[in-house]
């Protein structure tokens, strides 16, 4: 599932799909939790690495064609990807990360069998 972003709602609506993506993110066996990694890290991004501490996810560092400014905190949990959405570098890796997840047993594919 794509969620709204995280931030400070400006208004009823954009506050209830925040409201709605934070459940989402409470319930999924499974976290991508995307990340700058052109700009520095930012109080809002250390509240949310720390909000979703604890749960199963694969830290994903965008814009990896361009050059690093993110530092992640040391205790920053998660496998760690670098991606880039505009040449696709990192794409495959990232595929991969998630299978590695999934099939070893740490994420769910969200399929039940009867």
């Amino acid at each position: 599932m794509d969620t709204a972003g995280l931030r400070d709602a400006r208004d009823l609506l954009e506050e209830e799909g925040i409201r709605r993506s934070r459940a989402a993110a409470a319930r999924a066996e499974l976290l991508l939790h995307v990340l700058d990694r052109s700009e520095p890290l930012a109080d809002v991004d250390r509240r949310h690495l720390a909000e979703f501490a604890g749960v199963n996810r694969i830290l994903v560092l965008n814009k990896a064609d361009l050059p690093p400014r993110l530092i992640l905190p040391p205790e920053s949990e998660g496998l760690v990807v670098d991606v880039s959405c505009s040449t696709g570098d990192g794409i495959e890796a990232l595929k991969a990360a998630v299978h590695r997840l999934v099939w070893s047993g740490h994420a769910g594919t969200g399929c039940t069998t009867s």
